[in-house]
């Protein structure tokens, strides 16, 4: 996809009301002053969150974005890539997969091929998946995965000069508690409650979820299912937390909408028609199975990318809910094209 083809990030970011027209003029004045990306710009005038920014530059990129909670760190994905490399190319090995010989890898510019080339070549992989994630959250990362170094807790992402000049809260931000006897699941919402400015306490047991819940004040609530006997009033029990998500947390499913706009856009027009259609009968199959929310939209955005690459699902999750409806259309679409039938298509 061409740089011109790509829609701008700050546009992306004024349409999902995560940063405001005079925030991203002030960025625009100090990026004429001083060169550098409009989205660096934006983070150390704090006029936009780090986890909002990875996500659109996701969008703008058409990647997965790089959420430091969601990745642990992994050793072998470190110990393939030298850390000279990693901070000469503002790339950070997220994770490695010894059976397919894929090196996931977080990149501040996921355009650049030389780049990928280069790590690809050094970590001796066959393929690379990549992410983005801001340069500053790249810089951190590298630092505390190759050496241990942990971020200052007040503002990681503001240069020390922004930070100094800044006054201080006059209050703490407000307090959420996660409990969720899965590490990955309790991550995940951890960090799409952070993205909304909340200091978030995950408790290990269910013994200490209850006692942090009787000896704390908390502002929200998320307990998992399995763990919410006793619960306060006013929690959020979940299961799957993908439709709670798209209720409670307004800028994610914003991002949502866009990403899924964006990939239909990348469908040639000469398949859009077909692929419409098709996406139609996916919605109404999802429906019938009361697929919705987040969940959904996680395979109408896998069908569309599909779509682009001729029919092509690529490797994804096959044990997610939908994920054999998302199989099923992506195979009609491809024998819809090639036969021009639907009825030829359904026999195939």
């Amino acid at each position: 996809m061409s740089p011109a083809a790509r829609p701008r990030l700050g546009d992306i970011l004024l349409r999902a009301g995560l940063v405001d027209d005079a925030g991203l003029q002030r960025a625009l004045e100090r990026q004429r002053v001083q060169p550098g990306r409009i989205g660096t710009h934006l983070l150390e005038l704090g006029a936009v969150k780090g986890e909002d920014l990875a996500k659109a530059l996701s969008i703008q990129h058409r990647v997965p974005p790089f959420l430091p909670d969601l990745y642990p760190p992994d050793s072998g994905a470190i110990a393939r890539v030298p850390e000279a490399l990693a901070r000469r190319r503002r790339a950070l090995p997220v994770a490695w997969d010894e059976d397919r010989g894929t090196l996931q890898v977080a990149l501040a510019d996921p355009q650049d091929l030389a780049a990928v080339d280069e790590i690809r070549f050094a970590a001796g992989a066959r393929r690379v998946a990549v992410l983005v994630a801001p340069e500053q959250v790249i810089e951190r990362e590298i630092a505390r995965r190759y050496r241990g170094e942990e971020p200052e807790p007040a503002g990681p992402l503001v240069s020390p000069a922004i930070r100094e000049a800044e006054p201080a809260p006059s209050r703490p931000g407000p307090r959420a508690l996660v409990a969720d006897p899965s590490g990955r699941r309790g991550r995940a919402v951890a960090a799409l409650l952070e993205a909304e400015g909340f200091r978030v306490t995950r408790p290990r047991t269910r013994d200490e979820a209850a006692r942090a819940w009787d000896a704390n004040p908390w502002d929200r609530v998320w307990v998992h299912a399995d763990w919410a006997e006793g619960a306060p009033a006013g929690a959020m029990v979940y299961r799957s937390p993908a439709d709670e998500w798209a209720q409670a947390l307004g800028p994610v499913e914003a991002f949502a909408r866009e990403a899924e706009a964006l990939a239909r856009e990348a469908v040639p027009p000469a398949r859009r028609t077909l692929a419409d259609e098709v996406a139609a009968l996916l919605r109404l199959a999802a429906g019938r199975r009361r697929i919705g929310g987040w969940e959904r939209r996680w395979l109408l955005l896998r069908f569309w990318r599909a779509a682009a690459r001729g029919w092509d699902l690529l490797d994804g999750p096959t044990d997610a809910r939908g994920a054999d409806l998302l199989a099923v259309a992506a195979a009609f679409g491809r024998a819809r094209e090639r036969t021009g039938s639907a009825r030829e298509a359904v026999r195939e």
